[in-house]
């Protein structure tokens, strides 16, 4: 074999083991090791933020895996990563697609949770998505255009400020405002002093007067009590002579009620009582009897009586 022939097996085999080197650093940089048991796991963010398949996967920050999957749902993105180990990851777990490098490149962090047991991987993750460097980006130039706007309106008010100042009046009335303030807060001040032996005393006798009266309360709080007892008794025992002369009262109707009645009935009748009371002959003739009656009784006094008796026969 010629010396030709020889360097170009050497620059082969080079060649060769250049393409396994390359394929090993390629597999093992998208997270695809081989030989190592995988888990799926799944995710479910509202957009995909930019992530690719073959992203890492990154639990506490330690790489664990790689996203093997992207699809979109209905409310939102399903990705599916293979990760190594789940035992450490718990129930209450979160994830966030964030920058892998700033130059670049996307990630998902998961955080494990401190929840007790083990992540049932059936059920997705709900994760949120961060803010990269082109969003920020974008939020900046929005904040660019809104500080446009706010410049053209502080100009405008500063335009406004200086034309309503620029005649004077304003100013010369933010004097005087300023210098009335002044003589009065002097005036006060000056008030204040006269008088802050005064104030004093004022603020000592109110003292005095909320003690005796405290003091007031607290002796005459027995006697009161006392009073209030017996005013309740006195109400109870109007409330019953009330209820006795409302008894009375009834009796008393019922009374006039009979009374109307009874005078009602020695008006219609024909008794006795109808007759004294209200028949001329009747009236007429008992007068008349007891006329008689009278002259019999006064001749028996004068006289005496003549009696003839006789008991058993007849005449």
């Amino acid at each position: 074999m010629n010396t030709d022939r020889k360097k170009e097996i050497r620059v082969g085999i080079v060649a060769l083991l250049s393409l396994i080197v390359l394929i090993a650093g390629i597999t093992i940089g998208k997270g695809l090791i081989v030989g190592v048991a995988q888990t799926t796991l799944s995710f479910t963010f509202p957009s995909s933020g930019g992530i690719e398949i073959g992203a890492p996967i990154f639990i506490n920050g330690v790489k664990r895996g790689s996203v093997i999957s992207i699809d979109n749902i209905t409310d939102g993105v399903s990705i599916i990563g293979s990760i190594d180990e789940i035992r450490d990851i718990h129930p209450d777990a979160e994830a966030r697609i964030s920058m892998l490098e700033i130059t670049g490149g996307k990630k998902i962090d998961i955080t494990p949770g401190i929840a007790s047991g083990i992540i049932n991987n059936s059920k997705p993750i709900d994760g949120t998505i961060s803010a990269d460097a082109t969003e920020l980006i974008g939020m900046m130039g929005d904040l660019g255009t809104d500080a446009k706007v706010t410049v053209k309106r502080l100009d405008t008010v500063l335009t406004q400020a200086n034309a309503l100042l620029s005649d004077g009046v304003v100013v010369k009335q933010l004097r005087n405002t300023i210098k009335n303030a002044d003589e009065l807060m002097t005036t006060l001040n000056s008030l204040m002093g006269d008088n802050k032996e005064n104030m004093r005393k004022l603020i000592r006798d109110l003292s005095d007067l909320a003690k005796d009266a405290k003091d007031a309360v607290s002796t005459n709080e027995p006697k009161m009590r006392s009073i209030l007892s017996k005013l309740d008794s006195l109400a109870g025992s109007g409330q019953r002579l009330m209820a006795k002369t409302d008894t009375a009262l009834a009796g008393v109707t019922d009374l006039t009620v009979e009374t109307k009645g009874m005078m009602k009935d020695i008006k219609t009748n024909g008794s006795f009582i109808n007759k004294l009371l209200y028949d001329k002959t009747t009236s007429a003739s008992i007068d008349t009897t007891l006329q008689r009656v009278n002259e019999l009784l006064l001749n028996i006094h004068q006289h005496g009586l003549n009696a003839n008796i006789r008991l058993g026969t007849r005449p």
